[in-house]
């Protein structure tokens, strides 16, 4: 038997509300569990309350920036 496994949990940070969804929307069909924050404060407190395994995130935002 195969043993399950749960799917990577990725954080997308984007600032872009539409950009934001479109890049979850892709991530989770291909089977990812995908979590988003649209600034960078809101990415620092996703983080803090659970390590992803991997972020994606926008290099240039309003305040907090990927920077």
């Amino acid at each position: 038997m195969h043993e399950m496994t749960a799917p990577a949990d990725i954080l997308v940070i984007e600032d872009d509300a539409i950009v934001c969804e479109a890049i979850a929307e892709w991530l989770r069909v291909a089977g990812f569990s995908v979590r988003t924050a649209n600034d960078g404060d809101a990415g620092l407190a996703s983080v803090n309350s659970a390590v992803p395994a991997l972020v994606v995130t926008d290099i240039y935002m309003p305040g907090t920036s990927g920077a």
